[in-house]
């Protein structure tokens, strides 16, 4: 029996936090293997382990990436009387637009001072402003990191990084704790989001909707594993007993669920054998949700969710100018997959924020 199967899981309530934000706009974050190799000197890419590696061997560079699209970045091109603009109208506060590229303040007293009582001579009419716009540009970075663990396998780490199956299970277990870490960290770092937060809710100010960050366990395929490219076709559904999948991909699910993830996504899977069989299998962890993303030969739109790889970035449209289409499109789950940084985030976030603002 696999470590960790058949032993007891805390129980958990069906009720998913993504139930609370189905009316949200969700941003995923982007690819983790690109943004870890702005804190590593190691090769990533061709590693038979990718990116999973560094889980064993530099826990501190996984938790500064998944720190990385949390933070997003505090630099924006957008203009910051905008910004301030977007955020107080989302309050209730109207700002006229031919002050959106002025001098505002008085415009913000006025209306602060009408809408909470706020004299027109206090310097908290400023310091709510600096803090909205700080907190702005704080909630620029991702609301959903997912774990490290999308080429993390048993068989994987007891072959590669010469561990016993017990500790290659708990490794797992570790990369969710890596993710938790992140965004302790990043809540510390910004106490002021905390008491913004607090404040929202104390007062039933609507301007704050993003709940602490989800993590969500990752789960690639089982032909990553075979490191011969064919996660990319499929071609090893023709081989590969379904049993095998099964046995491959069941304890490493069961690491993450264990360690408690907010919800697995079992990406890219290019065959259908191989995502029935998922379907099936996660059927005996009844208390958490999954989404399921296929990685096909031509263009698919799956429901609600579009995830892009980027090959030749820079000869491509930045993937932010293609955000207020889908946005109007329906799409409320977006991020990034492969060659997508923090800073692809940042921006992908700030649009979604701009799209909203218009509604």
């Amino acid at each position: 029996m696999s470590p960790g199967i058949g032993s007891s899981m805390e129980k958990r309530s069906i009720e998913s936090p993504v139930e609370t934000r189905s009316s949200s706009i969700i941003v995923l974050d982007g690819g983790f293997a690109t943004q870890l190799s702005c804190h590593v000197n190691q090769p990533i890419d061709g590693d038979v382990l990718w990116s999973a590696r560094f889980l064993g061997t530099d826990p501190q560079a996984v938790i500064d990436t998944h720190l990385d699209f949390l933070r997003g970045k505090k630099k924006t091109s957008l203009n910051e009387n905008l910004l301030i603009s977007i955020v107080l109208i989302r309050v209730g506060i109207l700002i006229p637009h031919t002050y959106i590229t002025g001098d505002i303040s008085s415009v913000i007293v006025s209306q602060v001072n009408g809408q909470f009582g706020v004299s027109s001579n206090s310097t908290s009419v400023k310091d709510l402003v600096g803090s909205v716009l700080t907190l702005y540009l704080l909630l620029a970075g991702a609301d959903v990191i997912m774990t490290n663990t999308y080429q993390a396998s048993i068989n994987g780490f007891v072959q590669h990084l010469k561990i016993s199956e017990k500790e290659a299970y708990d490794l797992i277990m570790q990369s969710v704790h890596y993710a938790r870490t992140a965004c302790d960290r990043f809540t510390q770092e910004y106490p002021e989001l905390v008491c913004l937060i607090f404040i929202s809710i104390s007062q039933n100010i609507p301007f704050i909707d993003q709940p602490k960050p989800l993590v969500v366990g990752s789960v690639g395929p089982y032909g990553a594993s075979l490191h011969d490219a064919s996660e990319y076709t499929g071609s090893y559904a023709a081989t590969t007993p379904v049993e095998t999948m099964r046995e491959w991909h069941r304890p490493r699910i069961a690491a993450l669920v264990e360690a408690g993830v907010d919800l697995l996504a079992l990406e890219t899977i290019p065959c259908r054998v191989e995502a029935e069989m998922l379907l099936d299998l996660i059927k005996e962890f009844p208390n958490i949700k999954a989404w399921l993303a296929f990685s096909c030969k031509s263009l698919a739109i799956v429901i609600k969710k579009i995830l892009f790889r980027w090959i030749d970035r820079d000869k491509c449209e930045p993937v932010d100018t293609y955000i207020p289409t889908w946005l109007d499109l329906g799409i409320t789950w977006i991020g990034g997959c492969c060659r997508t940084y923090a800073t692809d985030v940042t921006r992908i976030k700030n649009q979604v924020k701009l799209w909203q603002s218009k509604r």
